[in-house]
Parts: C-alpha cells; structure tokens; sequence
C-alpha cells in the first residue's frame, strides 16, 4: 500500500480555500432527516487534493435546522449561477464543477473538532 501526502494530514486548518464541487447528493442523514451532502475538493496550496464535506438540513428536522438549511443551499446555488426562485424546480446536479471560495472553521463533532464551511463566496469577493 502506497499512502499520498493528504492521507496523512491530521485535517484541514481553518482558512479560506479555493474548491471546486465535485459532487452533491440528496439521501437521509444517521437520524433519517432529508440532508444534501457536498463533496468539495481544495484546489490550492498546502492542502489542494484534499476534500471537505458541507451538509443542508432540508427536511424532518426543527423548522430552525431546515430553513438555515434551506438558505445556505439557495446561497450556494445563487453563487454557482443558478437562478433561485420560489416556483422553479432546480436541478442541483448543475453545480458540479463549479469553482468558489469556502471559508473553513474548526466545529465539534462527536468530542472532536472537524472543519466545517462557515461561506462561500464568489472567486473574486473572499474577505481575506
């Protein structure tokens, strides 16, 4: 077995990186609510090849949960160019391979602190 540089990386410092969506799936999250999972790899610097995972409450959670949820999606989605409307339907398989900024914090997590996407923002409007 032949390890790569980012299977030995401890994980992800908080900061600003440029990732790309690789992938986006709808399905049930360990509580069996309606989550959307982003896959998002880093494109840059000391941790490029690495991924980070973004999780959307959508559905059979608290009101609070889904309609923060809801909102950082339509974000995400309005930032990859889709138009977000209350009366459309939207295809989110379209905003694959799209290229932004992630702002990346540290999170507890089962006693432990993960990364997590605090933003995003557009290739030219990170704050740093």
């Amino acid at each position: 077995m032949k390890f790569e540089k980012q299977d030995l990386r401890s994980g992800i410092d908080p900061g600003s990186y440029c990732v790309r969506i690789r992938e986006i799936t709808q399905r049930p999250s360990r509580s069996g609510n309606p989550i959307v999972e982003v896959g998002l790899e880093i494109l840059e610097g000391e941790h490029s090849g690495a991924w980070l995972r973004d999780y959307f409450v959508i559905g059979g959670s608290s009101p609070k949960a889904i309609s923060i949820g809801k909102r950082r999606l339509a974000r995400l989605c309005s930032l990859c160019g889709l138009a977000i409307t209350t009366d459309a339907e939207i295809d989110l398989e379209e905003i694959i391979g799209r290229d932004l900024i992630a702002e990346v914090c540290e999170a507890p997590y089962q006693g432990r602190s993960v990364p997590r996407v605090r933003a995003y923002f557009e290739m030219g409007d990170a704050p740093f």
